[in-house]
């Protein structure tokens, strides 16, 4: 697990990445990750409740679908963050079938509210995350989505 602490924008973020264990099916894999994560973000006296974004990796198309299912599992209601899902072996230092890179940020005020903005139908990811009046936007393949409905509270 790799674990980077910075500041930017006048706040301090906590960048988390990993692969998951050898052997472990991709949705077990990214849940692990997630509980692994969690408590490296308690140390620095953060949670997942202010995870921002987060990003998939799965060695093939069939372990990042898998994986991106846990993670929707995970990231529920308030907890939903900013996300992106990759396919590609050479992310990989392992044999690995998942990993997860994770971004938390540590609000300026206590008090900072969540505004997650979904798309309309709903999916299972967020258009854009706006937490303490910085946006992040999840990604997603068509520009045309989001030039056609800017409308999702996050501009």
């Amino acid at each position: 697990m790799q674990v980077r602490v910075f500041r930017w924008l006048d706040r301090e973020f906590v960048e988390i990445s990993a692969e998951s264990r050898f052997g472990v099916a991709a949705d077990q894999g990214i849940i692990e990750l997630f509980q692994r994560f969690d408590d490296e973000l308690r140390l620095h006296g953060l949670s997942l409740n202010n995870c921002v974004r987060v990003r998939i990796w799965g060695r093939d198309k069939a372990a990042r679908s898998v994986a991106t299912a846990a993670r929707s599992k995970v990231l529920t209601r308030n907890r939903k963050a900013a996300s992106s899902s990759f396919i590609s072996s050479q992310w990989f230092d392992s044999d690995a079938v998942a990993g997860l890179e994770l971004l938390a940020m540590k609000p300026l005020h206590s008090n900072a509210e969540r505004h997650p903005a979904e798309f309309e139908p709903a999916r299972n990811y967020l258009c854009c995350l706006r937490y303490d009046s910085v946006a992040f936007y999840s990604g997603y393949t068509s520009e045309s989505q989001y030039i056609e409905r800017s409308g999702h509270g996050c501009a």
